[in-house]
C-alpha cells in the first residue's frame, strides 16, 4: 500500500509540474509562427503534454490499486482484531497456570500480527487521523504485554503455588473490572472483561473507516495502565530511566553498564524496573533491566490517573 501511496503522490506532483510547464509554453512563451522557435515550442509542448497524460493515467492506476490494497489491508485488520478479541474472551475461563501461559503466548502473537497489519495501512490524506486511531486499538492490548510479560514468565518457572496465585491475582486486577450492583436487599458483584468491554464501539469505528464513513469518535481514550499496576518514578529517577533506555536502544540488550548510585538501583528494583545490579567501589555498575523499563515513557503517557 505504501508503494501505491507514494506513486500517487509522485504522479500528482509530476502532473502539476507538467501542467505548469505546459501553461508556460502555451501562454507565456511568445514566438513567431514561422520561426524555428515556434517549432521548438510546439515540440516541447507536445512532450510535456505527453508526460502530463502519462502522469495522469499512471496516477489513476496507482490510485485504484491503492484503494484496493487499503480495502484488503483493512479487511485483514478487521479479521485479526476479531481473532484477538475472541481469544481475549476466553481469559476469564482459564484457571490452570500452564494454560494461562499458553494463552498469553497466543495473545502476544495476535497483537504482533495486528501491529504488522497496521504498519501496512496508509491513507493519502489522513485529516481525521484514522491511522492513529487504528494504532491506539493495537496499543491498548500491547500495553498488557508490557505490564505482564515478566509475570507470565514467572508463571512458567518453578515457583511456589502461593506465588503463582499472587501473580495471577495481580494480572486479573488489570483485566477484570469488578462492579457492585445493588438489587433490592442484595448486592451482586459483576465481573467485566476489560479486553472486550468496548468491543462493539471499536468494531463500529473500524467498520466505518472501512466503509469511508467518519467514526463516532476519533480518539480512543481507554487504557489498561493505571497507578495500581504501573509505578510512576520521580523526576530524579526518570533521568536515570531515560539514560538506561538510551543505552538499551544503543546496545540492543537489557544488560547495560552505566554510572548509577546504589540507592537509585534499590528504588528501581523496588519498582520492578530492574532485576539486579553489581556492587563495586565506584558507581559504575552493570544493571539488568526489566523489559517494561524500555517502554516506561510510552506507558506513562497512557496512564489514566496520573
Amino acid at each position: 500500500m505504501k508503494t501505491q501511496k507514494r506513486t500517487v503522490y509522485v504522479m500528482i506532483i509530476l502532473s502539476i509540474l507538467c501542467a505548469g510547464l505546459y501553461a508556460i509554453c502555451v501562454f507565456l512563451w511568445k514566438t513567431d509562427e514561422a520561426s524555428t522557435c515556434s517549432s521548438i515550442k510546439t515540440y516541447i509542448s507536445n512532450i510535456i503534454l505527453g508526460l502530463l497524460g502519462s502522469s495522469v493515467i499512471s496516477g489513476i492506476v496507482a490510485f485504484i490499486m491503492y484503494l484496493q490494497n487499503r480495502k484488503d489491508t483493512l479487511e485483514k485488520y478487521i479479521f485479526k482484531y476479531h481473532e484477538l478479541t475472541t481469544h481475549c474472551d476466553k481469559y476469564m475461563d482459564i484457571k490452570d497456570y500452564r494454560e494461562r501461559k499458553d494463552w498469553f503466548d497466543d495473545f502476544v502473537k495476535y497483537v504482533r500480527d495486528l501491529e504488522t497489519i497496521w504498519s501496512d495501512i496508509g491513507f493519502l490524506f489522513d485529516i481525521h487521523k484514522y491511522r492513529n486511531l487504528l494504532k491506539s486499538f493495537a496499543d491498548y492490548y500491547n500495553d498488557f504485554i508490557y505490564l505482564t510479560e515478566n509475570d507470565y514468565r514467572l508463571l512458567g518457572e518453578n515457583i511456589s503455588e502461593a506465588q503463582k496465585q499472587k501473580i495471577s491475582e495481580e494480572i486479573d486486577r488489570i483485566v477484570i473490572d469488578k462492579k457492585r450492583i445493588k438489587k433490592r436487599a442484595s448486592t451482586h458483584i459483576v465481573r467485566y472483561n476489560r479486553f472486550i468491554d468496548d468491543m462493539a464501539s471499536v468494531n463500529n469505528a473500524i467498520n466505518n473507516i472501512y466503509n469511508n464513513e467518519k467514526p463516532k469518535y476519533i480518539r480512543f481514550n481507554k487504557s489498561l495502565v493505571t497507578k495500581d499496576n504501573f509505578v510512576i518514578l520521580d523526576d530524579d529517577l526518570e533521568k536515570y530511566a531515560k539514560k538506561m533506555i538510551e543505552l538499551m536502544k544503543e546496545t540492543g540488550e537489557t544488560n547495560i553498564e552505566l554510572d548509577i548510585p546504589e540507592k537509585v538501583c534499590k528504588k528501581l528494583i523496588d519498582a520492578d524496573y530492574i532485576s539486579s545490579y553489581t556492587n563495586g567501589k565506584s558507581d559504575l555498575r552493570k544493571v539488568n533491566c526489566q523489559f517494561i523499563l524500555y517502554h516506561y515513557f510510552e506507558l506513562k503517557k497512557r496512564c489514566i490517573d496520573i
